[in-house]
């Protein structure tokens, strides 16, 4: 029997394949056909009249609130009790309801888009293509194990199934085809009418795991801002609450690790996949079902949980965290770091495998072009997010220690590498100011910052197990500890002690659930000093991979391990992180990777310190929001830094509509005479840092 060969697509950018899964039993040889289908866009989305979230918080009685879902419904809430109906029962329900169809009513073509990983290509099964117009003619077309193991456990008894499977209906050996398909993928994804992900044959604790998890995610609702509730319907009203342990026990806690621990979890191309499908998409394990909805709040609850079974659990469920919250607000970095940590067999698709949910302006500029080298790939993607998004903080995931693909500048982070540098949770250490970028070809970068200080030692990096991390703390502990002075005037042990926790500490994260007060931590520190093994370590997660950095003036961090003496620690503007730059003989530099400096990271290099008893605080890390900047003596809370002088007479602040109140929002900035709209803040522009008296510096970076 001839193998199939694809007819080429009239209208790639338009047209699609289909794969129609026919009838038969669990045994049956595996038959489809494949049609040529056109699918566009429609040209006006669904109305939908219902109230924003600002709207419906002005109709609330004072003592209420009303948050946003993951799926998208409004959340009410009075006292940690939840509802999903207004208070006042005038408010027409239809005001504030999604509508009841979750996409275009009516749209053809209907399909199912499956997500699935490929598995290995070894010893692949036979798949008998049926032309549409003939039932006796066929033609073979090999597909892997697990394809073929997903089709026969979707297949139906006696009803075809229509399917969308990249395999199949991309022809993967057309290379100006793939790159015209992958262009369409968001398209295939969201105007799919299911989303079916296959996590693989069902094991001896699957089902247990899927129950599991179906059952805790049934119990929680979160927020498209990672905040956790209990469910309207909940039977058990606190166990979102971080502290609350779950009365699972070993043998589900077994499954659930099993589960989450299976390759769909630690693919790319899913990412976008899953987060582009509706809110009926469905998870898959043999027969068995979860939807995606109940397993994502699982996911988000446990890993919000200060204490799990053990540290490999606490350890992939934070990875699948965030995986599973909402990532329509994530920034491009953030994006490409969670690519980065994922899998995928080309590494142009740490790009192009992530296209779908970048911002439009950047995702409209990168067109996939599998014939390039890696390298070209990455920087033209890198230029044109630093372009787009006036920000350096790409540069954070460079390592100059960990680099694949040849012929890649230092300045370009190599994606390819699943191991990128860590960076501490939030930080601002050049404040909101605005990048100097300037790129010479064939492979320089010009970019303006501060020389902050020098590294004097490096010690590490911290290791991965709980008993090491412990020993690398007392390691790492400066002599006089308890009774020093750190340079920024605070005690030397409190400044150790929120440095190696990454500053996840309550008073800077106030809605953390699992960070400790700065005493509470102190106390666990006290105790790991003195040999105590007995004490919760979760936190100290955040320090692993990381090397303890000293400085020429005596301060102190954690950095990237590959710093060495003599490397140069820079706030770079525009970076949100210190970065550590190592010097060459031709008055260049290369990028060696982030680090964070305890008094450096709060913009104290380029502002100079906060003002007693003034400090930074942000709600919760990686959700998003901005530092504002609270009194700890009154209590009053500003998104002004109490730095900054006025604005200037040209400019003036934009505040978003309904938040003009909001510590947790940044502002934009308007220039009165040319319309110019920017993020960074006009006061902290190149030149008025110049005459602020800023020693700024031009680097630049090969």
């Amino acid at each position: 029997m001839a193998p199939y060969q694809y007819s080429p697509l009239l209208d790639p950018s338009a047209d699609i394949r289909l794969l129609t899964l026919l009838p038969g039993k669990p045994d049956d040889d595996i038959c489809l056909t494949i049609s040529h289908e056109p699918l566009r866009r429609p040209g006006t989305e669904p109305l939908n009249q219902r109230m924003t979230l600002d709207d419906v918080r002005k109709t609330l009685p004072s003592n209420w609130d009303v948050d946003e879902t993951l799926d998208g419904r409004y959340l009410f809430e009075q006292s940690d009790t939840t509802f999903w109906t207004h208070p006042d029962p005038d408010v027409p329900p239809s005001s504030y309801q999604l509508p009841p169809e979750v996409s275009h009513p009516g749209f053809q073509p209907q399909y199912e888009a499956l997500s699935y990983t490929w598995g290995t290509s070894d010893d692949p099964e036979t798949a008998f293509i049926q032309a549409s117009d003939d039932n006796t003619s066929h033609s073979t077309l090999q597909i892997t194990q697990n394809l073929a193991a997903a089709l026969r456990h979707f297949r139906h008894g006696q009803e075809a199934r229509r399917l969308w499977v990249d395999a199949v209906c991309i022809n993967q050996n057309d290379i100006p085809e793939r790159d015209s398909q992958v262009l369409r993928m968001a398209d295939i994804y969201q105007l799919a009418h299911r989303v079916v992900v296959w996590l693989g044959p069902e094991s001896g604790d699957s089902k247990l795991a899927l129950d599991t998890l179906g059952h805790l995610g049934s119990q929680a609702v979160a927020s498209k801002r990672s905040t956790l509730y209990s469910s309207p319907e909940a039977n058990h009203s606190d166990w979102f609450r971080s502290r609350k342990t779950l009365p699972f026990d070993d043998r589900a806690w077994v499954a659930i690790h099993n589960l989450v621990k299976r390759s769909w979890f630690d693919r790319l191309w899913v990412i976008q996949e899953i987060h582009l499908a509706n809110p009926t998409a469905i998870l898959q394990c043999g027969f068995d079902t979860v939807p995606w909805m109940q397993l994502r709040v699982a996911l988000i609850c446990l890993s919000n949980k200060v204490q799990l079974p053990s540290r490999e659990l606490f350890n992939r469920v934070r990875y699948q965290q965030s995986f599973a919250r909402n990532l329509r607000p994530v920034g491009m970095p953030d994006l490409l770091l969670l690519s980065q940590i994922n899998l995928c067999a080309n590494p142009r698709d740490k790009i192009y495998g992530i296209l779908g949910l970048a911002p439009k302006k950047i995702a409209a500029r990168i067109r996939p072009q599998y014939s390039l080298p890696t390298a070209e790939v990455y920087k033209d993607a890198f230029l044109v997010i630093v372009d787009e998004m006036k920000s350096l903080t790409g540069l954070l995931s460079c390592n100059l220690a960990g680099r694949q693909t040849p012929n890649l500048p230092s300045w370009v982070p190599d994606w390819s590498v699943p191991d990128p540098p860590s960076t501490v949770n939030e930080s601002f250490a050049s404040g909101r100011s605005h990048p100097h970028i300037s790129f010479r070809v064939p492979d320089v970068l010009e970019v303006a910052g501060i020389h902050v200080t020098t590294v004097r030692e490096v010690k590490g990096p911290a290791p991965r197990t709980e008993l090491e991390v412990l020993s690398s703390i007392r390691n790492w502990a400066p002599p006089n500890m308890t009774e020093g002075k750190y340079p920024n005037g605070e005690s030397l042990i409190d400044a150790f002690a929120a440095t190696v926790i990454s500053d996840l500490l309550r008073e800077r994260f106030p809605r953390f659930g699992p960070a400790p007060t700065a005493a509470e931590w102190k106390a666990t520190l006290l105790a790991i000093l003195s040999d105590d093994q007995n004490v919760n370590t979760r936190l100290l997660g955040y320090m692993t991979g990381r090397a303890f950095i000293t400085t020429d003036t005596g301060h102190f961090g954690l950095g990237i391990e590959c710093a060495k003496p003599g490397d140069r620690i820079c706030a770079i503007l525009g970076c949100k992180d210190l970065l550590i730059l190592r010097p060459n003989n031709q008055q260049t530099y290369e990028v060696v990777g982030p680090c964070s400096i305890r008094g450096f990271c709060d913009a104290e290099a380029v502002l100079g310190p906060l003002p007693s008893p003034w400090a930074a605080v942000i709600h919760r890390p990686n959700v998003g929001g901005a530092f504002h900047f609270q009194n700890r003596e009154t209590g009053e809370s500003t998104h002004v830094d109490p730095r900054l002088e006025p604005l200037p007479v040209e400019w003036q602040e934009i505040r978003p509509e309904g938040k003009e109140d909001d510590v947790n929002v940044a502002s934009r900035f308007r220039n009165k005479d040319t319309g110019e709209v920017m993020e960074s803040d006009p006061r902290m522009l190149p030149d008025a840092l110049r005459d602020r008296g800023i020693p700024l510096e031009n680097f630049c970076l090969v």
